[in-house]
């Protein structure tokens, strides 16, 4: 056969692409790179994934990096495809956490339904199985809020998440600080001024110098002027 041939090519293609859907990447990887001159977009990005793949042999070390500048381009496939292999791997140990957590953040990015119920599976499962001490904890725990509010419509759940992440996570910490503002916040859009106020209030106290920020001061306005609206009053 010739593998030029646009015809044998084709064939080529849906055999690698084939092995590359049953996780036989080193196999994919010898076959896309016969025919790699006649290879589509995304044909190419899998025979660049096979390589990442095929030579990282599931190492943290090798595969976390590519997987992090992946998710940081918006490569989202790639990362993806890199997590779940990281998560598969028996190296992964204690690499868990952050695999979980950014595994759970591409399935959010993607979007639909089903990612999304599965990257808060992932996300509570890093929370139960993991200390208030550990980033990747907190970052778990944010996501949900992250999740609770947005996709999930329920800003009265997403603030009570983020009460609970500012009783446990120590004063002068950033998801201290990240919880208390936005609790704040999502008050305050959802035109609960006495409440938002109040909130602010809290986030004052313990980042004075927090409060100088102009946008944070407008939200401030903004709360207080929809707790007057409220109160008939001013405060």
């Amino acid at each position: 056969m010739h593998p030029e041939s646009p015809t044998t090519a084709a064939v080529w293609i849906d055999i690698a692409d084939g092995l590359f859907t049953e996780e036989k990447f080193g196999r994919a990887l010898e076959i896309y790179q016969k025919v790699e001159k006649l290879l589509s977009e995304e044909s190419l990005e899998k025979m660049k994934t096979a390589k990442i793949l095929a030579s990282g042999d599931g190492d943290p070390a090798k595969l976390l990096p590519v997987a992090e500048k992946a998710l940081n381009e918006n490569n989202l496939k790639l990362a993806r495809t890199l997590y779940e292999q990281l998560a598969k791997s028996t190296q992964s140990g204690r690499h868990l956490p952050k695999i979980h957590t950014k595994l759970a953040w591409c399935l959010f990015l993607e979007g639909d339904e089903e990612n999304r119920d599965r990257a808060e599976k992932l996300w509570r499962g890093v929370i139960r199985d993991s200390q208030p001490t550990d980033p990747w904890y907190a970052e778990s725990r944010w996501h949900t809020v992250q999740l609770t509010a947005g996709p999930g419509n329920d800003w009265k759940k997403a603030v009570s998440i983020c009460d609970e992440i500012a009783k446990e996570q120590p004063v002068g910490s950033f998801p201290h600080e990240q919880a208390l503002f936005a609790k704040a916040w999502l008050l305050t859009v959802q035109d609960q001024g006495e409440e938002a106020v109040a909130a602010f209030d809290d986030l004052a106290a313990a980042y004075p110098d927090k409060m100088q920020q102009p946008p944070i001061q407008a939200h401030r306005e903004r709360a207080i002027a929809s707790a007057s609206k409220t109160s008939g009053g001013s405060r």
